[in-house]
């Protein structure tokens, strides 16, 4: 399962239910949900880029860029509800 957990674009470490769906050849669109129905929280999560040439990240709700450090984008996933994130590529 690791060998193939490798070769996706991203992974995300952290509480949270997840999809990933690329919406053309340099955009990757991450959904992330609050997975608390019975203990919603705000939940901390990390998106790991397995790829390189990652060079922006956005919010789509907030409006907002995101910072990509270390090959990675941490957020957290407001109580109850989702975030979605764009990937974008060189």
């Amino acid at each position: 399962m690791r060998k193939a957990s490798a070769k996706l674009p991203v992974i995300v470490k952290g509480t949270a239910n997840w999809s990933a769906a690329w919406l053309d050849a340099k955009h990757l669109r991450v959904t992330l949900i609050d997975p608390g129905y019975l203990d919603p929280a705000d939940r901390d999560v990390e998106i790991v880029l397995q790829q390189s040439g990652w060079v922006r990240c956005r919010d789509i709700l907030a409006n907002k860029y995101l910072p990509i450090q270390k090959h990675s984008v941490a957020l957290q996933i407001p109580m109850g509800t989702l975030r979605i994130i764009d990937l974008i590529k060189e």
